[in-house]
């Protein structure tokens, strides 16, 4: 990785600077230039920077300035939040000038990460959904281990040795073994596990490869497979609607979970009602966004199943806006989560 050409002279100083609001212009544009530099570097030594440079059109310049933005969006007082909210939790005073440094440079890397990620979805919607699918099965599985090197996410089989030292391990090799017998299995965890008994079972190349990398390898096997295009067709989906119902579920406990004291402690619902509300809830907010033709069945109807006692009268005068304003709630949550991870 080539580092940066230039570095500020005072590079605690001028972030001391920024946080409190008495910078100068030249220390702005000094700490622009050195962000630049770093991501150009990191990008430079990235497959996936090469990717969209090549591919896609990108300068590695226009692609650094595309990933440092969000760190310089400044709120209506002038303030720069998103280095406050970093680096308000250190201590610069102490710190020296090569701690900074690294602060500043992990920032920046973590930054590339995230924006090149987003890129690929926004330019390669095929492939961001295969690597969506790799993480989630690397997360459920736990047959390989997450490795970082000079910020780029490398994979290697759980417990053992990583061989780093070795030359990388050819893609074409792996994409081979992959595609071998067209009627073995392409679900996602099935080819991982291919791709672990390959790594683990020599020990003449590294062990490690780029997350970046098994993704297109994975969407090359697809596309061999389904020559038309389908590609997406072979990925686990079921994978991903375990990991949206998870996010579903997570979101409608943390509504009810905060208006639980609201409810059973101001207003006397009792605790046992109340379960019954977030039960409800959540099997409505499920079947709004997964379920195949929306919510075919009333708050009523799924009340009455868990309190078979209820009467509608009773329903509409006691239960109604409560479990329809937790409804609204947790939905809206689902959404904003849901938006946020996929």
């Amino acid at each position: 990785m080539t580092p940066p050409s230039r570095l500020p002279a005072h590079l605690r100083e001028t972030l001391s600077a920024l946080l409190a609001g008495t910078h100068s212009r030249r220390q702005l544009n000094d700490l622009v230039a050195l962000c630049h530099a770093l991501a150009a570097a990191f990008l430079e030594s990235k497959r996936a920077g090469w990717a969209l440079v090549q591919n896609h059109g990108y300068t590695f310049s226009d692609l650094s300035f595309d990933c440092i933005g969000d760190l310089f969006q400044q709120e209506s007082e002038g303030e720069f939040v998103q280095l406050r909210a970093y680096f308000g939790g250190l201590s610069l005073d102490s710190a020296s000038e090569q701690e900074v440094l690294v602060h500043l440079r992990r920032l920046v890397f973590s930054k590339v990460n995230h924006r090149v990620f987003r890129i690929y979805h926004e330019l390669d919607p095929s492939l961001a959904r295969v690597l969506r699918n790799v993480k989630l099965a690397v997360q459920t599985i736990q047959g390989f281990t997450e490795v970082e090197r000079y910020g780029e996410i490398y994979l290697r089989p759980a417990c053992t040795d990583a061989l780093e030292h070795l030359p990388a391990f050819p893609p074409e090799r792996l994409l081979d073994e992959l595609s071998r017998d067209g009627g073995a299995s392409k679900r996602i965890p099935d080819l991982l596990a291919r791709v672990a008994f390959c790594l683990r079972s020599q020990d003449q190349c590294s062990r490690l490869i780029t997350l970046i990398d098994l993704a297109t390898i994975i969407r090359k096997v697809y596309a061999v497979e389904f020559p038309g295009g389908c590609e997406g067709q072979g990925v686990d989906d079921r994978m991903v609607r375990d990991d949206m119902q998870r996010i579903v579920r997570r979101s409608c406990a943390s509504v009810c979970a905060s208006m639980e004291s609201r409810y059973v402690g101001r207003k006397g619902v009792p605790a046992e009602v109340f379960r019954r509300y977030r039960d409800v809830v959540e099997q409505s907010v499920l079947e709004r966004l997964l379920g195949d033709g929306g919510d075919t069945i009333s708050l009523f109807d799924r009340l009455r199943l868990l309190m078979p006692d209820l009467h509608e009268s009773e329903y509409r005068k006691v239960h109604r806006s409560r479990v329809e304003y937790l409804g609204r709630l947790a939905y809206k949550r689902a959404v904003r989560e849901l938006r946020r991870e996929h």
